[in-house]
């Protein structure tokens, strides 16, 4: 049975917040729907939970084993190869979709607008933006390369409201149909960092267009439970490895003028482990 979306349920660094990203996710599917829950660890009561959850939808809800701590490019490769949705929405597991998000996300892709829909991101209120880009570029170079010009919005005074293209996404939350999934091809799966870099560039090189539709938007939560938690998060935010990532990307794109340093670990780090 082709179904009208798919829906891949992804860990990227946490385990606790993904019964309230299911419930929200749950509250805004439209019909003919199906979500696949892919674990890369759950603790069994966690799992618990999913499944009582599960058991009240009238979705269908799949639990799919993956690598532990695996990377999202991983997973989301995985799914393509499984899902058989005419679109493909891809949901972090410390994401909250808000109300009419993935109906308006389908709409701009059903009316020609863009190839991917990623809705604006917030972090745990709406008016503390984490991805509401102000400058969106990437230039081919000579030679190859590109200069990529980034600012996601989180300083703008006045954020800019309404839909647009834009080159850069997040991977928080897209959804793209399985056509565009199988034309972007096979995500590299050594990036355990940099994978919303790495997916804009793969577009912009495809020709693949990435919009913001006018309404949708959704949250992410910082919310840690460091006992259930910290294992995962530690070895998504190892600084070798994120280094590692990091000079791929720019090795890989001929990047310039891209930063080669990794603060972000540590300003993660403290952000979301005030205790280390």
């Amino acid at each position: 049975m082709v179904r009208l979306l798919s829906v891949a349920l992804i860990g990227r660094d946490k385990f606790s917040t993904v019964v309230a990203s299911l419930d929200a996710l749950l509250a805004d599917l439209p019909p003919n729907s199906d979500v696949k829950i892919f674990d890369p660890g759950y603790p069994p009561s966690i799992l618990d939970k999913i499944r009582s959850l599960s058991r009240l939808s009238c979705h269908p809800i799949s639990i799919f084993p993956t690598t532990r701590f695996a990377n999202t490019n991983y997973v989301w490769n995985q799914f393509v190869s499984v899902a058989n949705g005419k679109y493909l929405l891809n949901l972090e597991n410390d994401v909250i979709v808000q109300n009419g998000c993935i109906g308006d996300c389908i709409d701009a892709i059903e009316t020609g607008f863009c190839d991917i829909a990623v809705p604006k991101v917030f972090e745990e209120f709406q008016s503390n933006v984490h991805y509401n880009p102000t400058v969106s570029e990437i230039i081919d170079v000579e030679g190859g390369g590109i200069l990529s010009k980034l600012d996601r919005g989180r300083d703008a005074v006045v954020p800019i409201a309404g839909g647009r293209k834009v080159k850069h996404l997040e991977r928080h939350c897209f959804i793209m149909s399985k056509t565009t999934a199988k034309r972007l091809g096979t995500l590299d799966e050594q990036m355990y960092c940099r994978t919303d870099y790495d997916m804009s560039f793969a577009c912009h090189r495809s020709g693949i267009v990435i919009g913001i539709p006018p309404i949708a938007s959704v949250t992410l939560s910082s919310k840690l439970n460091s006992e259930i938690d910290r294992e995962f998060y530690e070895f998504r935010w190892d600084a070798n490895r994120v280094a590692l990532a990091n000079r791929r990307l720019i090795d890989k794109w001929k990047l310039v003028g891209f930063k080669t340093t990794i603060h972000h670990v540590d300003e993660a780090r403290a952000r979301l482990m005030p205790s280390e």
